[in-house]
């Protein structure tokens, strides 16, 4: 009897923290990634919830439990400091570009906050290896006010980008041949806003 009590127990505590739990019910073409992505939860949590040992084999019709997201991750909160970690990447990104082109930055930095196949945190969005070449080659210490302002805007705001995940300029990127997989969304200021 032990065991099977500290099995239970091992289960429990292994099941993410959710304000809830739902039923999704697997429809044709679905994936675990993008129910995720579309309920706005992280996959791992359906695959904790599911105790899936391969999340790629889903059938249609498999009644699935996901997790009712946190009112903070819906509100997408964030802290004094990722608002100022994001106003500086602002600045060093599109300083020079217009003030849309500017909310524009900070809204693909919400956007994949807001994408499971992204990291959970700004600081974490922000400091991903590869990512914002300023993280790499340094932040300015301060940035003017304006740019907390639009930092703060990104998460209330109707996101100009049309879901952008990732930004570039053309006349300065060295690797087009990953920005030749990606779908071009918007051009705004000398960014290219693709998903």
């Amino acid at each position: 009897m032990r065991p099977l009590v500290a099995l239970l127990l091992i289960g429990l505590l292994a099941l993410p923290a959710v304000a809830g739990v739902d039923v999704y019910t697997v429809k044709p073409g679905d994936t675990i990634y993008g129910v995720a992505r579309e309920l706005k939860v992280h996959p791992r949590e359906i695959i904790a919830l599911n105790s899936l040992d391969d999340p790629n084999l889903i059938g249609v019709g498999l009644q699935l439990k996901v997790p009712r997201p946190t009112p903070a991750c819906v509100q997408g909160e964030a802290t004094p400091e990722e608002i100022e970690l994001m106003a500086r990447i602002i600045y060093a990104e599109a300083r020079g570009e217009s003030e849309l082109g500017q909310l524009a930055v900070a809204r693909v930095i919400v956007n994949r906050l807001q994408d499971p196949r992204f990291p959970d945190t700004i600081t974490e969005v922000i400091c991903q290896p590869g990512q914002f070449i300023p993280v790499e080659s340094g932040l300015p210490d301060t940035v003017p006010a304006k740019f907390v302002e639009l930092a703060k805007r990104a998460f209330s705001e109707e996101d100009p980008t049309s879901g952008a995940l990732y930004f570039y300029n053309p006349n300065k990127t060295t690797r087009p041949e990953f920005w030749a997989t990606r779908t071009k969304l918007i051009t705004i200021g000398n960014h290219i806003f693709a998903r």
